[in-house]
């Protein structure tokens, strides 16, 4: 949801010299102007795409450690070659 809010406000090429930033339209925007609407705006995106979505990241870890696990028990199974 917050990717999409963010995203939707951005400016876009038709917009020139304000392309890819934000407009600061919140309280404190008054005083930092564009640079600190395009600064936070930045930042919310950063979380996103920095830290993957909780349920996800515990499934992607839970089949990591199967196939560590499953890698492992194979390697233990195999005979070893004669010397």
């Amino acid at each position: 949801a917050m990717l999409k809010a963010v995203s939707q406000n951005q400016k876009k090429k038709a917009d020139k010299c304000a392309e890819g930033s934000w407009d600061a339209d919140d309280r404190w925007g008054y005083e930092g102007g564009r640079v600190y609407g395009t600064a936070i705006n930045t930042l919310t995106l950063e979380v996103y795409y920095r830290y993957e979505n909780v349920f996800v990241g515990n499934k992607k870890k839970k089949e990591a450690a199967a196939k560590k696990a499953q890698a492992e028990t194979e390697k233990k199974e195999q005979p070893e070659p004669p010397k």
